[in-house]
């Protein structure tokens, strides 16, 4: 057994042990590519992309769950990740946006609404958000 072989080893049994453990799938992936498997490349980044993208959803709803604990400060720490692990979700923007104009932050506010505006013009969050703005 080599070192990648040994290596492969130990990141399966750290999915094993927490299946959401993106960093661990990640070095699968790149250890993938440098042994040009690009099946098994393919599908590490198709498990990474379900993993990342329940990882937003549930911090936008821990994001959701401190507004409503009026901890809005917490809120947007965690909306902020949200958005770092999917920058393009409407819902999560929407609810920053808001969020920011409530604590009076028009100027971090308005640039997501025109955003969702922007990319996402017949959605619910593009109606809402015209209307935040006044338009």
């Amino acid at each position: 057994m080599d070192r990648t072989d040994l290596a492969i080893m130990h990141l399966l049994k750290a999915l094993e042990l927490n299946s959401s453990n993106v960093k661990a799938l990640t070095l699968l992936g790149l250890i993938h590519i440098k042994n040009q498997d690009h099946v098994k490349v393919d599908l590490y980044n198709q498990a990474k992309s379900r993993i990342e993208g329940l990882g937003a959803k549930r911090l936008t709803e821990l994001g959701t769950e401190s507004w409503n604990a009026a901890n809005k400060n917490q809120a947007v720490n965690y909306y902020q990740l949200s958005l770092s692990i999917n920058p393009n979700d409407p819902e999560t923007m929407f609810l920053l946006a808001r969020l920011y104009q409530s604590m009076g932050r028009s100027v971090d506010a308005n640039p997501l609404f025109d955003k969702i505006i922007a990319e996402h013009p017949d959605t619910s969050y593009a109606r809402r958000s015209r209307e935040a703005r006044g338009y």
